[in-house]
Formats: C-alpha cells, sequence, structure tokens
C-alpha cells in the first residue's frame, strides 16, 4: 500500500499530471483522489485561486464507497476521516455528501474520466477543489 501512495504522491507533484492521473471509475468502489487546484470564496465577496496544499488539505485521499467512508493513507501526519452521508451513482457520475462537525460537502466524480470537483461549505466561507481520481486496484 505505500508504494501506491507514493506511486500517487509522485503524480500530485504537477497539477497537470494529476489531472492526467485520473481514471475510469467505472465499476469501481475504491479509489484514491488529490485536488489539483482550488478556489476560496468568502461572505465579503472575494474569491481567491490556490493550491489546495496552502489550505492545509491531505495530498490524497481514499474513497471506499462499500465501507462509506473517505480517508487520508496510512502513516499520514494529520489523519483525517469522514463518512459519507450519501452516496449516488446515476447518469455516469459519482454523487457524495455529508457533514462533519461545522461544515458540509457535495462532491460529483465524473465516473468515466475520473476527474471531479468538491465543494466544502462553512458559515462564512466555501472551498472548490478540482479533484483527479484513480480506481485504487488500478494503482497497486
Amino acid at each position: 500500500m505505500r508504494r501506491t501512495w507514493r506511486a500517487m504522491f509522485g503524480l500530485g507533484l504537477v497539477s497537470a499530471a494529476a489531472a492526467a492521473a485520473a481514471d475510469d471509475l467505472t465499476g469501481h468502489d475504491e479509489f484514491v483522489c488529490t485536488a489539483w487546484h482550488a478556489v476560496m470564496c468568502t461572505t465579503e465577496g472575494t474569491c481567491t485561486p490556490t493550491e489546495a496544499w496552502r489550505l492545509a488539505m491531505p495530498d490524497f485521499v481514499k474513497i471506499d464507497l462499500d465501507a462509506r467512508e473517505v480517508l487520508t493513507p496510512e502513516g499520514t501526519e494529520q489523519p483525517r476521516f469522514t463518512t459519507i452521508g450519501n452516496i449516488e451513482r446515476r447518469e455516469g457520475r459519482i454523487f457524495l455528501s455529508g457533514s462533519q462537525g461545522e461544515r458540509g460537502y457535495t462532491w460529483v466524480i465524473n465516473e468515466a474520466s475520473g476527474e471531479g470537483s468538491l465543494a466544502l461549505a462553512e458559515d462564512n466561507a466555501v472551498v472548490t477543489l478540482f479533484t483527479a481520481c484513480a480506481a485504487a486496484e488500478n494503482l497497486r
């Protein structure tokens, strides 16, 4: 498993490489995703493009649809975990949503390309992340 995360880390070093790492997720229930671009908007009306790492986002997360969870890889300095509240697969898209603490999220992933967008919302700010996902079994 460590080799898998190292391989994905190498792919995630450059934004274009992260987007290129996206994969067909059709028929897969476990995948690894990375955010390659982010935009943060506040109630003051400002939106700022940035890199996901500048917002303290993990480099990679594993999505397990069967277990209904999103988690960071083993050995991550700041382990993170959240339960997926709602999962829908329809019209070539995977829709995930849920909440944790004071935040809510919605993630839409194109099943054929593995590319997606994730919105994280809280009282005074919204962060949109553009993501690339690959089937976990294809990374082994």
